[in-house]
């Protein structure tokens, strides 16, 4: 029985099933066995991350987590409200992964260990001797750790705290042949000139002579030229993309770019307009190789083709019998290519035309060892054939068990 929850507006349909077993012990087991497929039961949570969610609780780990922090505190803070605790352990356990990857600076606590590094030097090597009072003043932001990521091929950077009574950063370069570096410099460090841009409504701020010197020819640059009463410049854009478009500038253009073609696409859009042309044929070159490697649907031709398919099957078999004339009734709320994507973990799924006289799509289902499901399904409604299929996926997988490398 399928039943159906209005998550933040948006609604989501899995087997009751589903909840109760899979998920059990949770906020939302305990809802499903109180449900019936006509009771649609309202959460005023955000619909963001459930898809997810229920990916987690129809296939377990073998769901992966994003990358983003963020995005990942999200997912925590719906797991602990719907009682998912494994997925909370997840969470942290690749919070914990993140964190322990973030770039550290390399601090010197005593003369002793400073002396130490210098008498077993590897290559160059530069200390910056700081006052954290003052730190404000050198560093904004992420600078220290630019500075040590822009010189890391040629210098080891160590920071070194100074006496409280200091005011002004210092600095001595080591190695093993130039000794002349090697005296401290009390040069003062004076605060870097700032620009500030309105970015939709949100302030960014960075340094004018890295903005002038490596963005030279961008309309960002052209923007701060002309600026003299020190107010935040004003752009009506989108404020989503502009802090990359920052740490481009700032990494000289030796920045990843995301995975997701939408991120790309505005990554695209925005470099275009800030006239940031290498940003956006680098754009476009990804977009290109993510349309090179978007999947592509496998079509059987003939019933000779089909046998051979199922002859031999390496996970579970699903046929889908289509009509073309009604293939956007079928796929209106997920695209085939989607739908293959995101259950290719469990099934091989392949696409046959129906016979031109046929209007209703079909679907089987074909494992080595349960064949309850290899007879031909139709639906009448083909709105619907989509969630009727899902549904007898998830029953298959059920009637299965776990997936291990065995069974898959």
């Amino acid at each position: 029985m399928t039943v159906q929850l209005d998550i933040g507006g948006t609604i989501f349909r899995t087997a009751r099933m589903t909840l109760t077993v899979k998920a059990q012990g949770s906020l939302l087991a305990r809802v499903a066995e109180n449900m019936n497929a006509a009771y649609l039961v309202f959460a005023d949570r955000s619909p963001k991350h459930f898809e997810l969610i229920l990916s987690f609780i129809r296939y377990g780990s073998d769901i992966d987590l994003p990358d983003s922090e963020e995005e990942l505190e999200e997912i925590k803070n719906d797991a602990k409200f719907y009682e998912l605790y494994y997925l909370v352990e997840k969470c942290d356990e690749k919070l914990s992964i993140i964190e322990a990857n973030k770039p550290k600076l390399s601090v010197i606590n005593s003369e002793k260990e400073l002396n130490q590094k210098i008498a077993c030097l590897g290559r160059p090597m530069i200390v910056i001797r700081f006052n954290s009072k003052h730190w404000g003043e050198v560093f904004h932001s992420t600078d220290a750790l630019t500075l040590v990521n822009q010189y890391k091929s040629v210098f080891d950077i160590h920071f070194m705290p100074l006496a409280h009574d200091a005011t002004y950063f210092r600095f001595s370069i080591h190695d093993n042949t130039l000794t002349k570096f090697a005296t401290i410099s009390h040069a003062r460090f004076f605060k870097m000139p700032k620009v500030e841009f309105d970015i939709g409504g949100t302030i960014f701020r960075t340094d004018k002579i890295t903005l002038m010197e490596k963005a030279s020819g961008s309309r960002l640059a052209a923007e701060t030229q002309k600026q003299n009463d020190g107010y935040p410049i004003f752009f009506d854009r989108s404020p989503t993309q502009f802090q990359f478009i920052l740490n481009y500038i700032h990494t000289d253009g030796l920045i990843d770019l995301p995975e997701s073609e939408r991120e790309l696409k505005e990554i695209s859009r925005e470099a275009n307009y800030y006239r940031f042309p290498l940003l956006v044929e680098k754009c476009e070159d990804k977009l290109w190789i993510i349309d090179a490697n978007r999947p592509i649907l496998q079509v059987i031709q003939n019933e000779n083709e089909l046998v051979q398919k199922l002859a031999c099957p390496r996970k579970p078999v699903v046929v889908i019998w289509y009509n073309m004339r009604n293939w956007g009734k079928v796929f209106h709320s997920i695209n085939a290519a989607e739908f293959v994507e995101k259950n290719k973990h469990a099934f091989d799924i392949y696409f046959t035309a129906l016979p031109k006289n046929k209007i209703h799509w079909r679907s089987s289902i074909h494992d080595k060892t349960i064949r309850d499901f290899a007879t031909l399904s139709e639906d009448n409604n083909n709105k619907i054939f989509i969630g009727s299929l899902q549904f007898r996926m998830i029953s298959f997988l059920y009637r299965k068990g776990p997936l291990t490398d065995k069974n898959q």
